[in-house]
């Protein structure tokens, strides 16, 4: 996995650019609350492709993004897309998910994205 520091703006005009699809990995309090405002008010809303968390609780639920319902699935469904994709990644501790993606070697040209540090010194 490439990583990758910007700001969300600048992060908003890549993925537009380069014609990307958004997969979130967090389902947790930053990817429920913060990601919707940002994906609406980035004009991203269309290009968030699922949200992704390793905890079976969150599984299978959805988040609102605009007016779309988008399912959190397992991480594994990584593997099956077959797109052009970034991740977004909004663990305020994202270490254990860091160290996830950097063994998934069929990700190893994807970029990565850290929403927190995205986010250090922006007022929402």
């Amino acid at each position: 996995m490439i990583f990758i520091s910007e700001t969300v703006e600048e992060f908003a005009h890549e993925v537009k650019q380069g014609n990307y699809e958004i997969v979130v990995y967090g389902a947790g309090v930053i990817g429920k609350v913060v990601v919707p405002y940002l994906m609406q008010e980035q004009g991203l809303v269309d290009r968030v492709l699922c949200f992704v968390d390793a905890d079976e609780n969150k599984q299978e639920k959805s988040i609102t993004v605009g007016k779309k319902e988008i399912i959190v699935l397992n991480p594994e469904y990584l593997k099956k897309i077959n797109r052009r994709i970034v991740i977004l990644i909004t663990a305020s501790r994202p270490q254990a998910i860091l160290t996830y993606l950097n063994g998934c070697t069929y990700l190893d040209d994807i970029r990565g994205y850290l929403l927190p540090q995205m986010l250090v010194g922006r007022v929402l």
